[in-house]
């Protein structure tokens, strides 16, 4: 009878568990928007940089003409070579 006693008790705290951790993360859901999951992550197109290769996001990559810098240090080291080259 003793098992039983402890199987019961076990499932009723899980249960019990579950509810609250539901009602919690409700409550912390009310305050973002409905159409976005918590578990949505939003991509965006990654860019490599023409001199070191690392890839950084477009949106934080720097440009010269179609070339793409993870830095405005790389762009500007980029820069000074080719006009040495010059």
């Amino acid at each position: 009878m003793g098992l039983i006693k402890l199987v019961i008790l076990a499932a009723l705290i899980y249960v019990i568990w579950r509810v609250v951790k539901g009602v919690s993360a409700n409550h912390a859901a009310r305050g973002r928007d409905p159409r976005r999951s918590s578990r949505t992550i939003d991509s965006e197109h990654m860019v490599k940089c023409h001199l070191c290769g690392v890839h950084v996001p477009e949106t934080e990559a720097f440009r010269h003409q179609s070339l793409d810098f993870c830095s405005r240090e790389h762009r500007r080291e980029y820069l000074e070579h080719q006009e040495s080259d010059d």
